[in-house]
């Protein structure tokens, strides 16, 4: 599925996702619109003792089913050093008007090795299940009207001043 905006079950959109599992150090954040040119693609940053990976658009794959939205990538692609595929469940979320709300799910990581044993090709699959705390963030930046009294100036350009009446959130997304 392409693009798809999360289910919540509250009025307010989860902008972020962001997923940590300690044991293992793997840190991801999942963002399901992010501005790519002209057009809004999902986005998912995946972070690990190996380093970080970013995957857009098609490269993240979502799909809907009853335990909520399967979001799924794949981290490592070479046949003859074993594929690697990760796939999480992201449940729906209630922000019931907070800007963020903590939960937990599920995540699986399965590896596909070739081995070649008598002539023949052997497929070999271990999985991995992680189990991992979740925080869903409405992160819009809200900006108050101009007020006519608010030191007798024009709304822009931007000064100093008006830095502190700004709700500025987490750019990184952008």
């Amino acid at each position: 599925m392409h693009n798809q905006m999360i289910a919540t079950d509250g009025n307010q959109q989860v902008d972020r996702f962001t997923f940590t599992e300690a044991r293992s150090g793997i840190r991801i954040v999942f963002l399901p619109q992010t501005l790519r040119g002209d057009r809004k693609v999902a986005q998912l940053d995946y972070q690990d003792s190996k380093g970080k990976l970013t995957f857009r658009g098609d490269e993240v794959k979502q799909q809907k089913s009853n335990l909520g939205l399967l979001i799924s990538i794949t981290l490592k692609t070479n046949v003859a050093e074993g594929e690697i595929n990760f796939a999480l469940i992201l449940p729906s979320v209630n922000l019931a008007d907070k800007k963020k709300q903590d939960f937990e799910t599920v995540a699986i990581a399965t590896t596909r090795n070739q081995k070649i044993v008598a002539n023949q090709v052997e497929i070999q699959f271990n999985y991995k299940t992680l189990t991992l705390k979740g925080c869903a963030e409405n992160l819009s930046m809200v900006a108050p009207l101009p007020s006519a009294d608010r030191h007798n100036q024009a709304w822009f350009p931007y000064t100093k001043r008006h830095e502190a009446s700004f709700n500025l959130m987490d750019f990184q997304r952008f």
